[in-house]
């Protein structure tokens, strides 16, 4: 009789949750249970050491001993196992068959938490694993922590005495690439526990993959069993005896070359703590914690330039790491989870905020966080490769917003990457390679004609957010030098309009040309005009401000008569009367420039009007079964657009994940709250269906581009911030409220709305808060009452604040902006 059984699609293990910090390297946890991707060495694919080739599932395990009083003891490993070695034995089930693996595992997975339970009808119990490294929004220290912390609770469901044994098992992997090493294990106490550090020597301690692991277990009659190899005697002497018994045997894992003397490490070196508990009836339960500490401080660029982990600023070893840990376990966990919770205290649709959560998970898999603080997002990675450089102008302008929102000092570091490799002549890098001093090698010599308005934009926006205006002065000069570059050496004909050369592909679709004025690029060199005039008014710069201003009049103009097409923007024009010379691609990402401005609340560069029918006009065009794709055409046939035959990789007919996260942002800012949730769910729908919702895909995988989804939130409240004005849109409903970011903290805002009154309730969650003004959408003419506080104290208006109304549209400006920290509340209520 055939073997019958069938698979289905999310049964297939191919994303999880990466843990670690950011910039520490990760391991992800999947729903099988085992821990795959490991980046903590230094190594291949996300860092430049040596690939780690040793097999995944053997790197860290947990292991239950289970003996039911009367009955004959065995072992699970908690892992849906796979391949023929389990729990670092090899052909277990013929030379160990008291080990087996679980029959089910329950995922629960929602960054940068994952929560496993384990079912088989032969352990008498409930076991749930919660697995989490800390992430907490300003807070920088505590977020780039190389650990991962494993909290299990288990619940006896026999009426039977049960003997139980929790182990957790990690393979000292240090100098891996190394033969002719000899490990090294130290076990220590600290309070409320037992750590056993692995280390190596006869490693210069500059090598790359140098440095130190450290498992942890939270409980001081914590037992162990340290440098095992092989089932004998590890494994047999486990079966036999209810508890390990504290054997460190690490020097049998070290020989020397008979002929040459020469140190040799053993391939495999294992290292176990347990922790022993009886139940004596149904219902008990256990509470026990490990975790998993890493320090490896030679991270090193492309070239072989050290560039160290932020990690090595505070710890020199792991252990310090795991003592640090815990004794602020606890209060790092309720930092994360809180930041957690609120994220989710929002009226979106909880597939939205999946979404949003989804993408932080790039944090912990694609960044390098150097020791001196230069920061950047891995454009695309996947276990085999890297996709594109370090930290791309192009992909962050989207992607970056959820860095500047969390954490903004690595936003404002990685504009002084670019701003520091910045050509003499005012070109930008289109990324880095693999270091922070190097531009991107592969970049063609006609450089990108959207890179230097995207990174006016990114470092303006970091300053404009923070208030800042020495850093509005910092940014400026390379800024102006971006600006004057394109103009001189990119506008031919001297419309200040810059012009793609034909044939070329001259931006971050990089695989479709847009000749002549594009839309794309018009929209984005618009936008940072605005930046620059905003900034010359910060810095006083009058004459400065004039040119851009009499600059963005002429762009304006010029954008309008050659790309607006009565129902949307064209793709791009060569000039009017040219033969050929329009290009009617409706590009999803046309008015990308005006997203830029609504997120820095700066006046829109197209007559508003035109959102209420070029946006919904771009959804009708560009809706297809798999999402909303990049591009389409009038006469595209069968729903696709024919693809050259020499096209190395089609962007025509195809969706990014980033371009539509954003995208449908914009449309919540815009009103189209319907259109934007039905992208949203698009897109969730696809990445569940393939069972990647973790893993984003564009250019290869783990793609920086969807970190776009941060703005989602912003588009829910209609916030736009600059320089301390903070902006807010009467919202579509009755109701809306979420978090956003206020450039040094993160705010949750609550903004109710009826036809004769507004209520917007701001209360600040992380970092500080301090607005200088705060201009507020009206659904009716004028307020004729207003009441504000701070902290249930009422501010009164010509002392603590001043007013100035338009219609549909009031402005409140503070004395002196109040220093809101977390809990403040400021409450302001109008009536009509």
């Amino acid at each position: 009789m055939p073997i019958t059984q069938s698979l289905s699609r999310e049964q297939k293990p191919l994303s999880g949750i990466a843990l670690g910090g950011v910039g520490a390297g990760s391991i992800e946890l999947r729903h099988d249970g085992i821990f795959r991707n490991w980046s903590i060495f230094n190594n291949q694919p996300r860092s430049y050491g040596p690939p780690c080739l040793l097999p995944e599932d053997q790197m860290l395990f947990f292991i239950l001993r289970v003996e039911v009083e009367g009955q004959e003891p065995f072992l699970k490993i908690l892992q849906i196992p796979e391949g023929y070695s389990v729990g670092s034995i090899p052909n277990h089930q013929s030379f160990f068959p008291w080990l087996t693996g679980v029959e089910e595992i329950r995922a629960d997975l929602s960054f940068p938490f994952a929560r496993l339970q384990f079912f088989d009808p032969e352990l008498p119990f409930r076991i749930h694993l919660h697995a989490w490294s800390p992430f907490i929004p300003h807070d920088l220290p505590s977020s780039t922590l190389p650990v991962a912390c494993f909290d299990f609770e288990i619940q006896a469901t026999s009426n039977r005495k049960v003997h139980l044994l929790l182990l957790g098992t990690v393979r000292h992997a240090v100098a891996y690439d190394i033969p002719e090493r000899t490990y090294q294990t130290r076990l220590a106490k600290m309070k409320d526990g037992i750590l056993a550090e692995l280390s190596c020597g006869g490693v210069s301690p500059d090598h790359v993959t140098a440095g130190t692991m450290t498992l942890a277990s939270f409980h001081p009659k914590t037992s162990h069993y340290l440098g095992w190899e092989h089932r004998h005697w590890y494994y047999e002497r486990l079966i036999e005896n209810r508890d390990l018994l504290n054997i460190d045997d690490t020097a049998g894992r070290n020989s020397a070359d008979p002929a040459t003397g020469i140190p040799r490490a053993d391939p495999r070196h294992f290292s176990t703590l347990g922790f022993a508990r009886t139940f004596k009836n149904k219902g008990e339960t256990l509470h026990h914690s490990f975790a998993l500490a890493w320090h490896f401080p030679n991270d090193r660029a492309i070239d072989g330039t050290m560039l160290g982990r932020y990690y090595n600023r505070m710890f020199s070893n792991a252990s310090e790491v795991a003592r640090h840990f815990a004794r602020h376990r606890t209060d790092l966990l309720a930092q994360t989870l809180s930041f957690h919770n609120a994220l989710y205290d929002a009226t979106l649709p909880e597939f939205a905020l999946d979404q949003i959560n989804s993408q932080l998970n790039t944090f912990s898999t694609s960044s390098t966080l150097s020791q001196n603080g230069d920061f950047g997002i891995q454009e695309g990675l996947t276990p085999e490769r890297k996709w594109g450089p370090l930290a791309t102008v192009d992909v962050s302008l989207y992607g970056l917003l959820a860095v500047q929102a969390l954490f903004p000092e690595l936003a404002i570091a990685g504009a002084r990457c670019w701003a520091k490799l910045q050509a003499p002549n005012g070109i930008i890098p289109h990324g880095l390679s693999g270091a922070f001093h190097l531009g991107d090698a592969s970049e063609k010599k006609v450089p990108r004609l959207d890179l230097a308005p995207q990174f006016i934009i990114l470092s303006l926006r970091s300053a404009f957010w923070a208030n800042d205006p020495a850093l509005v002065a910092e940014f400026y000069p390379a800024c102006q030098a971006a600006l004057d570059y394109t103009l001189r050496e990119r506008d031919p004909n001297g419309d200040g309009m810059p012009d793609a050369e034909e044939g070329q592909h001259m931006c971050t679709y990089d695989n479709f040309a847009m000749p002549g004025v594009a839309t794309f690029i018009g929209t984005l060199w618009m936008s940072a005009l605005s930046h620059m005039i905003e900034a010359a008014r910060v810095l006083g710069k009058d004459t400065d401000r004039g040119r851009y201003e009499s600059l963005l009049a002429n762009c304006h103009r010029v954008f309008e008569e050659r790309l607006w097409n009565g129902n949307y923007y064209r793709l791009s024009s060569t000039g009017p009367g040219v033969s050929g010379g329009q290009f009617e691609g409706c590009l999803t990402d046309q008015l990308i420039g005006e997203w830029c401005n609504l997120l820095t609340a700066l006046p829109p560069n197209v007559p508003p009007s035109r959102f209420g029918k070029v946006l919904p006009e771009i959804v009708r065009r560009n809706t297809r079964r798999i999402g909303l794709i990049n591009c389409s055409w009038p006469d595209d046939k069968n729903g696709r657009h024919p693809v050259p035959d020499d096209c190395w990789d089609d962007q025509h007919n195809v969706r990014w994940t980033g371009v539509e996260l954003a995208f449908a942002s914009f449309l919540l800012h815009t009103g189209h709250d319907d259109l934007a949730l039905g992208v949203i769910h698009a897109v969730d729908r696809a990445y569940r269906q393939s069972g990647r919702y973790f893993d984003h895909h564009e250019f290869g995988a783990h793609y920086y581009r969807p970190m776009s989804a941060w703005a989602i939130l912003h588009g829910l409240l209609g916030v736009g911030h600059r320089n301390g004005t903070y902006t807010f849109a009467p919202p579509s409903g009755d109701r809306v409220r979420g978090l956003f970011a206020s450039g040094h903290g993160l705010v949750q805002a609550d903004l109710k709305a009826s036809p004769k009154k507004i209520h917007l309730r701001l209360v600040t969650f992380s970092g500080s808060f301090q607005p200088a003004a705060l201009e507020i959408g009206l659904p009716f003419s004028a307020p004729k009452t207003i009441t504000l506080s701070i902290n249930s104290k009422p501010s009164r208006p010509g002392k603590d604040f001043d007013l100035d109304s338009a219609p549909g549209t009031l402005l409140l400006s503070f004395t002196k902006p109040p220093a809101l920290r977390p809990d403040d509340v400021l409450d302001l209520r109008l009536r009509a």
